[in-house]
């Protein structure tokens, strides 16, 4: 496993898209949940070939939280 420095320590996923999160497979729903974290650790924009999981990650309305935000407030 590679160890890296994440540039954030959350994300914050919203209910609101709930309906359109479990259309996807358990399988999707994987890629998806390890595209998010790679996205937030790295910044690492994800390379589906499935557009509509694609379309799925550009519209959900997550929250990267950096540590030096949390640290400010």
């Amino acid at each position: 496993m590679i160890m890296i420095q994440p540039r954030t320590q959350s994300i914050i996923l919203h209910l609101d898209n709930l309906e359109a999160l479990i259309c996807l497979s358990a399988t999707s729903m994987g890629n998806l949940m390890f595209a998010l974290m790679n996205y937030a650790a790295c910044g690492e924009m994800p390379q589906f070939k499935n557009r509509a999981l694609m379309a799925v990650f550009h519209l959900l309305p997550c929250s990267l939280i950096s540590k030096t935000r949390m640290k400010g407030k």
